[in-house]
């Protein structure tokens, strides 16, 4: 396409300034220009060329001499290079270090169609009216309560900044939706990190094309949207009275003073813009007063600026916009951020001492906790500012400077307040293209990769990022970081629940242990399996989870890991080793805890009432030791093959807690006659638990598959206690032997889109124990329970699945001296799944007998 061409798709409208002369607005691909009378002139001959020979006949009339058709092209070239250049290869100065479109210009555009009615009748004026009078009600209710931030706590940050981020980007829509109430299609709606602030935009470039009057409506549609979602927030409040509600109301109304605060370039910079009739304000404005500078010392302007086109009063305001803005400009960059970097680095001793003392003690100071977040983040938005001004300003020297000389660095100390309040300076010819800008609260950009998962009519599948699996360190890690909604991992204590029910983790089909998912190899992991409609050997776990490993042949691998705690000894070593061959692997992990830490002491409280009595009983520990000793070791030997998979596992567990002792001073008040008494409560404990695991899995043949599972596991334990308060004294030990043999057969065969199950699993447990000291008993106890379960799964469609669980269980307990007890309970389980759409999951289930309620549940 030549430029005559390109010319004629140029869409030119007068634009409403307060400029002395006309000035229009030029569109051409998606962006837009200002452009005087004379340039539109150029345009209207071009556009109303029929062909070459009459544009260039209709030149030579305006330019009273002959030219050709190349050269006038030539031209025309040079006159539009500007427009016509591909704006994405002009090397422009941003001041944005992240830029991303969020929700694309044909669903703004559909969403604005929606909402362009709360515009209508000047709706508006009754929703500030009403906001008016209720934040008035809220600050004289409130009597200044929340302004000293007393009842703050990281909970309530989090909330607030979530509320406000969410609320700017229904902000955002208030914009677009403006500017389909005045018949202008908008732009899309993204997020960028503006400066050094976290901010969503829409581009509403096409406001140009309004009156001021318009353009200033569109500009305070954000806001607009904003106060309709506080009324219901205030009406709320008013019923319950909450601090939560109270800081989100407070935190919003401080959010329109910084949005519509014109020193910042928000809505605010936009509104006074388009008051005074000023495109590009702040821009012209420093232009301008530089001008005025140079011509009260006696030195030539240079070329007059744009603002002498403009009346008189439209200077002067611009002359004290510009003065105020780079005074606070100043005092941002160079007094409130230095002297808050300043604090932060001394106080950095003092925060790291309390961060040391609270992973001591084990305990969370959630008052400081609250403190110390919005420094780092202030700190860090600093950070970034300060690399954006020193990047841009380096830029800027290097275009503008090219022999350094003490005149030219004092103007390029002049030119970092042009740099710094102005994000659109940096244009190339007279672009006017626009975003409307808000911000909330800063904070560092982060990119989120999300894990591919596929779903599945009874749950789904996870492919973790290989990102992910590097930063991981163990199961639980990678676990933790594919985000299950409603699923619970807990690290540092090894457990995964989901609603309060354990979830059944397997690695390769088979069940695994703490030890085998802290040695796990994450790089090793190729996909997770999420069950929540069990069938086949996952059918007695109401949610399970498989991890699927890479295979390999060959090869080796090993890794340990050792954490020493800061401020007490606790010492965590693991170890594994991994051999490949062939078909075979062969993995071994071991690992020590060992603890020893002392209390600086406690102190306990009791009160017990009586009918015309009451007694305090208050209890001072004054010593107290912790000592722990605890050893692991585990052998795997596994064999693949394309029909069957065959493993062993040996492990052994060493648990020793010494002798140790709670020493302390007990002070009974029984209404007002006060004793004294010294307490001791010594224990000790070891367990020795080794077990033996064999399993098998077995392709029958198309569809079929046959699972085993033998368990055997024997414990020995030793407890010990001494308990003492003045003349009383109990002690206690105690010899237990436990045996546990689990059994564990399944069956699955599928048939089409039907899949039946069978289970059988027998869990026997036998418990000798034998107490000595103040008391001498001797006790047996053996526990049998037995379970047969069949299952049907029918997938009807792809978005209908039903499952269907029938069983019983043969409970059999028998405590020595006591009746046995034998119970046959059923066991029934009915799910039904829907899936109308990609994304919404529908499920109904109802259980018998399935699940039984944990002890601290009760």
């Amino acid at each position: 396409m030549n430029v005559v061409q390109k010319i004629k798709e140029f869409r030119v409208q007068e634009m409403d300034s307060s400029h002395v002369e006309k000035q229009y607005i030029l569109s051409y691909n998606d962006r837009n220009f200002a452009i005087n009378h004379n340039t539109k002139l150029l345009i209207d001959i071009v556009q109303d060329s029929e062909g070459p020979d009459e544009l260039v006949e209709n030149f030579c009339e305006v330019l009273h001499r002959d030219l050709s058709f190349d050269e006038l092209e030539l031209k025309l070239s040079e006159k539009f290079e500007a427009i016509l250049s591909d704006s994405k290869k002009e090397p422009q100065i941003r001041p944005f270090l992240f830029k991303k479109e969020i929700i694309d210009k044909i669903r703004v555009a559909k969403i604005g169609r929606s909402l362009k009615s709360l515009f209508a009748f000047k709706f508006y004026y009754v929703v500030l009216a009403i906001n008016f009078a209720l934040l008035t009600a809220f600050l004289f209710s409130t009597g200044g309560e929340y302004l000293t931030l007393e009842k703050v706590n990281l909970t309530t940050l989090v909330v607030v900044y979530v509320a406000i981020l969410l609320s700017t980007l229904f902000h955002e829509f208030g914009h677009a939706s403006a500017c389909c109430y005045y018949n202008l299609p908008p732009g899309a709606i993204g997020i960028c990190v503006y400066l050094n602030m976290l901010v969503f935009y829409a581009d509403v470039s096409n406001v140009w094309h309004l009156s001021r009057g318009k353009r200033i409506v569109v500009n305070l549609g954000g806001v607009y949207f904003q106060m309709l979602l506080l009324i219901p927030i205030y009406i709320v409040y008013n019923i319950t009275r909450n601090d939560l509600l109270a800081y989100i109301l407070l935190s919003f109304n401080l959010n329109f003073i910084l949005v519509l605060n014109p020193l910042f370039k928000f809505d605010g910079y936009w509104i006074l813009s388009d008051l005074l009739g000023v495109p590009n304000l702040r821009k012209k404005g420093i232009e301008y007063l530089m001008y005025c500078i140079k011509r009260l010392f006696g030195k030539s302007g240079g070329e007059k600026p744009a603002f002498m086109y403009y009346s008189k009063s439209t200077r002067y305001v611009s002359i004290v916009y510009s003065i105020v803005s780079i005074l606070f400009i100043g005092f941002v960059l160079f007094f409130w951020m230095p002297m808050f970097t300043w604090h932060f680095v001394q106080n950095i001793p003092h925060w790291y001492q309390q961060v040391l003392s609270s992973i001591s003690s084990d305990e969370v100071n959630w008052e400081f906790v609250s403190y110390l977040i919005p420094q780092l983040i202030f700190m860090a938005c600093i950070a970034i500012t300060y690399f954006s001004i020193f990047k841009m300003f380096i830029a800027q020297l290097i275009a503008n400077i090219k022999y350094i000389s003490s005149k030219k660095i004092m103007a390029a100390v002049a030119m970092l307040f042009v740099v710094v309040p102005d994000a659109d300076a940096q244009q190339q010819g007279d672009s006017l293209r626009l975003h409307m800008e808000d911000s909330t609260f800063t904070l560092s950009a982060v990119e989120i990769k999300a894990d591919k998962i596929i779903k599945k009519n009874d749950g789904m599948t996870i492919i973790p990022q290989k990102g992910q699996l590097k930063l991981s360190t163990d199961g639980y890690d990678v676990i933790y970081g594919i985000m299950i909604p409603g699923l619970d991992v807990d690290r540092r204590s090894g457990s995964v629940t989901r609603l309060g029910q354990k979830v059944a983790i397997y690695i390769n089909g088979e069940k695994a242990n703490d030890a085998e998912l802290r040695n796990i190899k994450p790089s090793s992991i190729v996909r997770i399996d999420y069950i929540d409609i069990p069938s086949g050997k996952f059918i007695n776990d109401p949610v399970s989870l498989n991890i699927i490993t890479r295979t390999s042949t060959s090869g080796a691998y090993y890794a340990f890991d050792d954490t020493q705690y800061i401020g007490y000894m606790r010492n965590t070593f693991n170890a594994t080793a991994q051999w490949n061959l062939e078909h075979s692997k062969i993995s071994l992990f071991a690992g020590n805890d060992l603890s020893n830490f002392g209390n600086a002491g406690s102190h306990e409280w009791e009160n017990y009432a009586f009918p015309g009595r009451s007694i305090l009983r208050s209890t001072d520990i004054l010593g107290n030791r912790y000592k722990n000793n605890n050893q692991y070791l585990q052998l795997n030997v596994t064999k693949s093959a394309r029909t069957y998979n065959l493993g062993v596992k040996v492990s052994m567990v060493r648990n020793e807690d010494p002798f140790q002792v709670i020493s302390g001073k007990v002070t009974v008040d029984d209404s007002g006659d006060k004793t004294s008494r010294i307490l001791s409560d010594g224990s000790s404990s070891r367990s020795f638990y080794p077990e033996v695991n064999a399993f098998g899995n077995f392709i029958l043949g198309r569809g079929q598959m046959l699972s085993v599972n033998v368990d055997f596991s024997y414990g020995n334990n030793r407890y010990g206690g001494d308990i003492q308060e003045e003349d009383y004294r109990f002690l206690s030990n105690v010899k237990e032997d436990i045996w546990q043999w689990k059994n564990f057969v399944s069956y699955s065969k599928m048939v089409k889109t039907q899949k039946f199950s069978l289970l059988m699993t027998n869990n026997y447990t036998r418990s000798n124990a034998r107490y000595t000291g103040s008391i001498d008993l001797g006790q047996r106890f053996y526990s049998n329970e037995g379970i047969l379960q069949a299952g049907y799964m029918n997938n009807f469609s792809k978005s209908l699945i039903l499952n269907l669980q029938a069983g019983s269980s043969w409970l059999l307990y028998r405590l020595e001296g006591a009746v046995k007890t034998s119970k046959l309970l059923p066991r029934a389980s009915v799910t039904l799944r829907y899936t109308p759409f990609k994304s919404h999951v529908f499920t109904l289930n109802a259980q018998r007998g399935q699940q039984f309620p944990y002890l601290e549940h009760l």
